[in-house]
């Protein structure tokens, strides 16, 4: 979840806590009643990843994905827990889904950087790490 800056985005995320409940029976009815919109938004984004990616670009991604499969996260070091292969520049940002981009991030990073880009959350998460970086 991305960090209100504003009045305005506060009381959209106090307003989203009050509701949880609501929202989401309005998010499964829409879904129920519109099965079409969630698998086009699924086939889109499956062509967003595969973008330009030859057979050699997809065979390194998945033997990058085995290579940082014990890696801890790259934000903030964590080792045990669920862990997710995040992409660094995010899809919905424009990024790629080839081995440059992957890290190894565990579930409450990878879920808190939603779309941000890489930089920014390492930043926000471990300045430390990003100052070592220069990012």
């Amino acid at each position: 979840m991305e960090i209100p800056r504003t009045k305005q985005q506060l009381a959209g995320v106090v307003y989203r806590l009050k509701h949880k409940d609501e929202i989401a029976e309005k998010k499964r009815a829409r879904q129920k009643r519109e099965p079409e919109v969630r698998r086009a938004r699924g086939a889109r984004r499956r062509v967003r990843i595969q973008a330009n990616m030859t057979k050699e670009d997809c065979l390194l991604s998945r033997l990058y994905r085995l290579a940082i499969k014990h890696d801890p996260c790259f934000y903030c070091g964590e080792t045990e827990g669920i862990m997710h292969d995040d992409h660094y520049h995010a899809i919905a940002r424009g990024g790629t889904d080839r081995w440059f981009n992957l890290v190894r991030a565990c579930a409450h990073c990878n879920l808190s950087k939603n779309a941000m880009h890489g930089d920014d959350f390492l930043r926000l998460i471990n300045p430390v790490k990003a100052a070592a970086l220069k990012i």
